[in-house]
């Protein structure tokens, strides 16, 4: 691959794209996949930006690796994702030996990944949520939500949060308006956790100091913690 000559690049179907380099120590394989969206410059900079992080990613036990600062050319992108092996196909034979030593990696943006994502929540995000080979998708924040509202009888089971997605949760604070008792409580990528109650207004509790606000003002507050450096 020009720019990174230890990686070799691959097509084994118009639209359908692949490269891949050696980690440091020579024992694992980082690969970089696109589908209908194929660019050199994104694919060499996420290689080298695992290579460059090859041991945080081969020493780690997460299921995300997350690098962050990494510079890309024209894109909205700023970090890398390393996947762990899960249940899902790489480039070879499910179960083989290679398979178990290959590591997904992708472009991403800080926002999206907190780097603390159990495996379900992974498996969630990236794949269904997140479609890591489309190299055009739309950025998504991370969100972890949980929810309760007596007047729709909509909710999240439990006391715990769940990661959805930003429209979900925009959505659901539209919603709490009018509705007394009910919540509305999310964290970032950053894990700032937001409660919001309605009290014939919005009120927001966040590091234990409530404010109260009208709605526009709340989604505006919500797009700066999801998008926050």
């Amino acid at each position: 691959m020009e720019g990174l000559p230890s990686a070799w690049q691959w097509s084994p179907a118009p639209g359908l794209d692949f490269a891949c380099v050696l980690s440091a120590d020579g024992g694992h394989v980082f690969q970089v996949a696109s589908r209908d969206s194929y660019d050199a410059e994104v694919f060499r900079t996420v290689l080298q930006a695992a290579l460059d992080r090859s041991e945080l990613i081969v020493r780690s036990d997460r299921p995300l690796t997350v690098i962050r600062d990494v510079e890309f050319v024209g894109r909205d992108f700023d970090c890398v994702v390393a996947r762990r092996a899960s249940n899902e196909r790489r480039f070879v034979r499910q179960g083989s030996e290679l398979d178990e030593l290959t590591i997904p990696v992708f472009p991403a943006a800080h926002f999206e990944f907190s780097g603390d994502e159990t495996q379900e929540e992974a498996d969630e995000r990236v794949g269904r949520r997140i479609r890591s080979a489309d190299l055009r998708r739309r950025l998504l924040p991370f969100v972890r939500l949980g929810f309760n509202n007596p007047r729709t009888a909509a909710g999240t089971e439990g006391s715990g949060r769940i990661l959805l997605n930003d429209e979900v949760l925009r959505s659901e604070l539209a919603n709490l308006e009018d509705s007394p008792g009910g919540f509305v409580e999310f964290e970032n990528w950053q894990g700032r956790l937001v409660h919001v109650e309605w009290v014939d207004r919005y009120v927001v509790t966040e590091q234990e100091q409530s404010t109260v606000m009208e709605l526009p003002e709340l989604l505006a507050h919500v797009d700066a913690l999801l998008l926050a450096d």
